[in-house]
């Protein structure tokens, strides 16, 4: 596992745009202040240091905080966006709670699906279904499911982040 030591030896971070910059040119492939890392097939930034792919994310809190992160969460779910602002850390339950609607979501909103001629809203809290109820319309529903999330999940509610 990389140090916060040897991570500032080979890379600067800047705080303000989450980017990474090398300080050091391992090839003739990186120049020294060159952005570092690439982009995942899941939006992550990753970057190889030391024979090692490491995610963005959680050497920014390595770099600023000196710990190595149990669990961090993207505050406005961008997965690319690593300011030191926009991380927190997270158990599993409080990051899943931050993510929206799946893609194959018809609604697109999340909790929310098509029941009949009702709209059923349940959502996730520690791996446990909550059923919220049924609603004649999608904006009953869909403010209910707001609501929800707010009460269950806190400031980890993907909802707290379409505010921001």
């Amino acid at each position: 596992m990389i140090t916060q030591h040897v991570l500032k030896e080979q890379l600067h971070y800047d705080l303000s745009t989450g980017v990474f910059r090398w300080n050091v040119s391992h090839s003739k492939k990186i120049k020294i202040g060159q952005i570092a890392g690439t982009t995942t097939v899941k939006g992550y930034r990753a970057i190889h240091v030391d024979g090692k792919i490491y995610l963005a994310h959680r050497i920014a809190w390595l770099y600023v905080f000196g710990e190595w992160p149990k669990g961090i969460d993207h505050k406005n779910g961008i997965k690319s966006d690593n300011r030191i602002d926009n991380l927190r850390l997270a158990n599993q339950s409080q990051n899943l709670a931050n993510i929206g609607a799946k893609k194959n979501n018809e609604l697109g909103i999340r909790g929310v699906c098509r029941y009949g001629k009702k709209y059923r809203v349940a959502l996730n809290k520690n791996g446990k279904q909550v059923w919220i109820g049924y609603f004649e319309s999608l904006e009953t529903a869909s403010l209910a499911a707001e609501k929800a999330s707010k009460e269950l999940h806190g400031d980890f509610s993907f909802h707290n982040r379409l505010q921001h």
